[in-house]
């Protein structure tokens, strides 16, 4: 009997488990039956969470990669042909919620874009699944399509269950196959990736970090973003208060760090530009800005630009926050 909060359900398991034990689990299937993965038990270090911290130091464009080889993979109309219907019907929503996430002209009238990035990437799929429990005392109601890892997961599971890579005699249609299998397996790690590294974030300072795909010209790029919080109880006050802090590389403005503050319906925020004359440039704008922001309804606190030649060690320093122990350890080892 396996209990998510205050709602318990019946489980199999092969593995010895101890009464009142507490234990972190991924979801690892979704169809026929809900499989789940332990990754760690209370009190124990586990290699799982370890490997994936060192997949995040050793490869951070990992998500980048996922977003720009994912429409050429997914894209091959030989490759379509080879598949069985319910496998393409996924891989049509996976490359439609792909489009979704990824920040372009599209996506910037979505004024929750962020908001809806993180469930449309699927890093709630987990916390869903014992909100449902919650809620309903059943997993029976769980929906499989929980963002992209949950297409992603159905998709592996439909390609396993047709039994595709067997059926399939062709030498060069069969590395298709495979390289379709590879690529969907590495895209589900690399989101899981973004969960964990999350969860120790939070636990440490409250703070997450998101790293979002940007489209420019030449093609897809990242935006990190890191939110910080004000832990429950931490401050006796009714505002709530955020501070982001994102960065951003430019072609023309090079560059920039944003940093922002909201704190009840008071927003500031200072723009750090790398180069003299993109911050000249963009300090003309900064009224119109003001303007749109009171237009919004909020009141508008610091709003300035200026240079500096340090956000590259700043990023570095937010990066070393993730892992604060990333300096003892040999992460090639």
């Amino acid at each position: 009997m396996l209990t998510m909060k205050d709602r318990s359900f019946l489980a199999d398991s092969d593995l010895p488990l101890m009464k009142g034990e507490k234990i972190m689990v991924t979801v690892e299937q979704l169809n026929p039956q809900i499989i789940l993965r332990i990754l760690n038990r209370e009190g124990t270090a586990s290699p799982i969470i370890n490997e994936y911290n060192r997949n995040y130091i050793t490869n951070p464009e990992a998500l980048m990669d996922m977003f720009k080889m994912g429409r050429d993979i997914f894209n091959q109309k030989s490759l379509m042909e080879l598949l069985p219907e319910k496998a393409k019907e996924s891989i049509r929503n996976i490359l439609k919620i792909m489009d979704a996430l990824v920040f372009s002209p599209t996506s910037l009238k979505n004024p929750l874009f962020i908001k809806d990035y993180i469930s449309n990437l699927g890093l709630l799929l987990e916390y869903n699944l014992m909100k449902n429990i919650q809620e309903d005392g059943d997993i029976k109601n769980l929906k499989p399509e929980e963002g992209l890892k949950g297409f992603l997961i159905k998709l592996s599971e439909e390609l396993r269950a047709q039994g595709v890579e067997g059926n399939v005699a062709d030498k060069e249609d069969l590395q298709k196959i495979v390289q379709l299998t590879k690529f969907i397996e590495t895209s589900i790690k690399t989101i899981e990736n973004q969960q964990m590294i999350n969860i120790s974030y939070k636990e440490g300072s409250g703070n997450y970090v998101l790293q979002i795909p940007i489209l420019y010209p030449d093609g897809i790029r990242t935006g990190e973003l890191f939110i910080e919080t004000e832990k429950e109880g931490e401050v006796d006050t009714a505002e709530k208060r955020y501070h982001v802090v994102m960065f951003l590389n430019m072609d023309a403005l090079g560059d920039i760090m944003v940093d922002a503050s909201l704190a009840g319906n008071k927003l500031g925020c200072l723009f750090k530009f790398d180069d003299l004359e993109a911050q000249q440039f963009f300090s003309i704008f900064l009224d119109d800005l003001k303007n749109s922001i009171s237009m919004l309804g909020y009141e508008c606190g610091l709003l300035n630009c200026m240079t500096s030649k340090t956000i590259k060690e700043t990023k570095e320093d937010y990066h070393r926050e993730l892992f604060s122990d990333r300096c003892t350890i040999n992460v090639l080892a």
